[in-house]
């Protein structure tokens, strides 16, 4: 079985629903904080909320679906990945804390975390599906949306990687 076909299996199971609470609300504050730079950099005249809305939908699709191919090119599996516990005072916020510091070490805009080619062969195929939505075929930056799709895909691939070392890191 190859990386796309797990990668598909995957994608039919895994739900955002199914992160741990530490990912999720990291996974909300990343694509809150960054959809916010993309408009302000990128596109400072929309005043659509349509447009808004459509534009966030495709970034919050490409972060998730790059977190599934991580999990896919690292076979942990469908099942719910929990390394945090709300019972446990301070624990969840700590851990989206230690997510926070593991992302700015990133650097993601340097870092080439696909780096199987067959899960960088799935990754394009992944930008190329979302780049082909109908918004992207009458948006006058459609080049400079399809990096902001990428960069968001290489953040959510990036996720799945901390998650498991924080999970590792609990034994």
């Amino acid at each position: 079985m190859g990386i796309r076909d797990v990668y598909e299996d995957y994608r039919r199971k895994i739900k955002f629903a199914d992160l741990d609470l530490a990912s999720r609300s990291m996974g909300l504050l990343w694509l809150e904080n960054y959809q916010k730079r993309v408009f302000r950099v990128s596109f400072p005249k929309v005043s659509s909320r349509s447009l808004k809305r459509d534009i966030e939908d495709l970034l919050n699709k490409a972060y998730f679906e790059g977190y599934i191919l991580s999990r896919a090119v690292m076979g942990t599996g469908t099942d719910n990945i929990i390394y945090s516990n709300p019972e446990k005072a301070g624990d969840v916020e700590g851990n989206i804390s230690r997510l926070i510091a593991l992302y700015e070490q990133a650097n993601i805009a340097t870092t080439e975390p696909v780096r199987d080619p067959g899960a960088e062969s799935v990754a394009r195929f992944i930008v190329m599906k979302i780049a082909s939505s109908p918004l992207l075929t009458w948006v006058e930056e459609r080049e400079l949306l399809r990096l902001h799709i990428e960069y968001a895909l290489k953040a959510g691939y990036l996720l799945a990687i901390f998650e498991r070392r924080l999970q590792l890191e609990r034994g």
